[in-house]
Parts: structure tokens; C-alpha cells; sequence
């Protein structure tokens, strides 16, 4: 075939990891779900490991004005404070959700989901304690936060997704 009528180097890796997925996985639906799950499960770390300067990044455009008070590493030691206290939140989480598949009380479902929703809160709270600013300055610069990190998250998460298909 012409050059320009070849499939370019991204959809031959794609037609060539298909084929050795459906080589390895002949069939087996639940075993490819199973180890593709655990290689994206193993690479949320790496993605949090990314997310840091990024997130500072955006941190450091919204608070723009106050550059001389707060410089780049401020604003990492500060993602990096929110990302402990979310992993913590994650792991009280996940405790609660193990007490109620043992116990079956739905107190504990309904406890983990305000740990989940206490981390927002908290977030907001160490924003405004650290920067200083109004409630409501803060306030529509944490939603400036989450929104572009939802975007960020969302494309790492793709990102991550297709290394983990690469990997298995």
C-alpha cells in the first residue's frame, strides 16, 4: 500500500497489543478484567505522583496576585498536605465500607460517605486557613480547584488507562 494509506505507528501498536491480549486472555473475559484492573489500581499511585505539580501549578495560577507571599514549593507542600489527609480519609473509608460488608449495618456506609464528604470540606477549610483570603474569594477559587483538577484526573486516567492496556 502507499505510504499514505498505511495505518499510522499507534494503530499498528493497537492492532498488535490486541492481538497478543487475545492470544494470552483466549476467551477469558474475567481474567482480563481482573489483571487490567489490578495494572490500573497499581498505577493510581503513579498518577497521584503526577497530579502534585500540576495541581501546584493551578494553585499557583489562582493565587497569581499573591506571588510574592506564596511561591511554587508552598503551594506543593500544600497539595501534598491535602493529598495525606485524602488518602487518610480513603483508608477510614475503606475501613467503614469493611465493617459493613462484615456487619451488615448501614451505619457504616453512611459513616464512610461523610469521611468522603468531610475530605471536601477539609479541603476547602486548609485552603482558606493557608491563603487567607474571604470565605467566599476561596470559595470560587476551590471550585476553580476541583473543576480543573477533574479535568487534569480525567486525563491521566486516560492516560493510565492505555499504559495499563500496554502492560498487560
Amino acid at each position: 500500500m502507499p505510504a499514505s494509506k498505511r495505518d499510522g505507528w499507534f494503530s499498528r501498536m493497537m492492532v498488535h497489543r490486541g492481538i497478543v491480549i487475545n492470544k494470552k486472555f483466549y476467551g477469558d473475559k474475567e481474567a482480563f478484567n481482573e489483571q487490567f484492573l489490578e495494572a490500573f489500581f497499581h498505577s493510581v499511585p503513579q498518577m497521584m505522583f503526577v497530579s502534585v505539580p500540576l495541581v501546584a501549578l493551578v494553585l499557583q495560577l489562582l493565587y497569581i496576585r499573591r506571588r510574592k507571599l506564596f511561591f511554587y514549593e508552598d503551594h506543593v507542600i500544600m497539595i501534598v498536605h491535602i493529598y495525606i489527609a485524602a488518602f487518610i480519609a480513603i483508608l477510614v473509608y475503606y475501613g467503614f465500607s469493611g465493617l459493613q460488608t462484615i456487619t451488615e449495618f448501614s451505619v457504616f456506609k453512611w459513616l464512610g460517605y461523610t469521611v468522603i464528604g468531610y475530605i471536601f470540606f477539609y479541603c476547602f477549610a486548609a485552603m482558606y486557613k493557608f491563603y487567607g483570603q474571604g470565605i467566599f474569594k476561596t470559595f470560587i477559587k476551590y471550585f476553580i480547584l476541583l473543576f480543573v483538577c477533574g479535568i487534569i484526573a480525567s486525563l491521566l486516567m486516560i492516560t493510565f488507562f492505555i499504559k495499563s492496556l500496554l502492560q498487560i
